[in-house]
């Protein structure tokens, strides 16, 4: 049976027993198997809020840190030195040890938390982003949480991929049923409705990014050997092993290196 089937939205917990398992044990490679593009950093330092101080940011689902390091360093070659005080936080601990490693002083603190309940005062935060992990989150919970802490004019920034976007992917196109065993992500208009559903929130507009990526075959298999998107990890072993088989198959019939495509979405967000 696939795990997918034994783990639905009405069963939180279970929710998240697995997806700090997963990633507490990829933390140390995490950074090595996964894509960080720099197109959504530079529209979100853009879109930052003009603040004649140091902004205030929580970065939520810190993970590895990877992406608030992208963050700072871009802020910094912007706006100048001190442009961002930023906070990492994140549910899994081994997470935040890389992420300690990742930012080393680039960072004001990493917070082991969930976003339902985020240990900041009300309206301390000028900005909160989100990169990938929104799908994880108790969405209404974390919203609400979001809206608290963001001063009147913050923003939220949530990078993430639709439900359409994923479809259209390498492993959407030729990992067997990978588009359907992912039910957690968000379609645009769903995530939409959902921040609209929060008061004091209200969504400013969507931008979309697309990348043309160029991958080994040996690499691309490599990858999801290693289960680089959490999706892989809803397969039980007996099925993943032969999705593997099948994915490896279709992969034989594509050029090496494999040329694909990725797309993604930033979603800002203010807070009213």
């Amino acid at each position: 049976m696939q795990r997918g089937a034994q783990r639905s939205p009405v069963d939180p917990d279970s929710d998240r027993r697995f997806d700090l398992q997963h990633y507490m044990h990829r933390a140390g490679v995490f950074g090595k198997i996964r894509d960080f593009d720099l197109g959504p950093i530079r529209s979100l330092v853009r879109a930052l809020p003009e603040i004649g101080t140091a902004l205030k940011v929580a970065d939520i689902g810190c993970g590895d840190g990877s992406y608030s390091l992208r963050l700072v360093q871009e802020a910094e070659r912007v706006r100048g030195d001190a442009a961002l005080s930023l906070v990492g936080v994140d549910r899994t601990p081994a997470m935040l040890s890389a992420a300690a490693k990742t930012l080393g002083s680039k960072h004001r603190g990493l917070v082991l938390g969930d976003s339902a309940v985020l240990p900041f005062r009300k309206a301390s935060l000028h900005v909160v982003t989100s990169f990938n992990c929104i799908h994880l989150f108790d969405i209404g919970a974390a919203l609400a949480e979001i809206a608290r802490v963001l001063i009147p004019g913050g923003r939220f920034f949530i990078y993430t991929r639709f439900q359409d976007q994923n479809r259209r992917t390498l492993w959407g196109q030729y990992f067997p049923r990978f588009a359907d065993v992912e039910w957690r992500l968000f379609d645009e208009e769903r995530l939409l409705e959902e921040i609209r559903a929060v008061p004091g929130l209200r969504p400013q507009r969507v931008e979309t990014f697309s990348f043309q990526r160029t991958s080994s075959r040996q690499e691309l298999l490599a990858r999801t050997r290693e289960r680089h998107y959490s999706t892989l990890a809803l397969y039980d072993e007996d099925d993943f092993e032969r999705a593997m088989s099948v994915f490896a198959d279709r992969l034989s019939r594509l050029s090496d290196p494999v040329l694909h495509r990725a797309e993604n979405s930033l979603v800002i967000t203010e807070r009213a």
